[in-house]
């Protein structure tokens, strides 16, 4: 919550995690060495249980397929 508005951010994305080769259909694992660097980051999705309760909100359609057709299911301008 922002101490200066009031406001708060509501995340969008999926839910859970997606990999890099997950995405292009490959089917490797990473190598995990259990060494990392101060700061590195391990783990990144976005909760969006706070967009779901306050909004309503949920995903309309898959990751494959805003994938496979973007574009095509964003919503087109009215009145121009």
């Amino acid at each position: 919550m922002c101490a200066q508005c009031g406001q708060r951010a509501l995340r969008n994305g999926l839910g859970h995690r997606r990999t890099t080769a997950n995405v292009l259909g490959l089917a490797i694992e990473p190598e995990v060495t259990g060494s990392y660097r101060d700061g590195d980051i391990r783990h990144c999705f976005a909760d969006i249980s706070r967009i779901e309760s306050a909004l309503g909100w949920k995903p309309s359609y898959s990751f494959e397929d805003g994938i496979r057709t973007p574009g095509k299911l964003a919503p087109r301008p009215t009145g121009q």
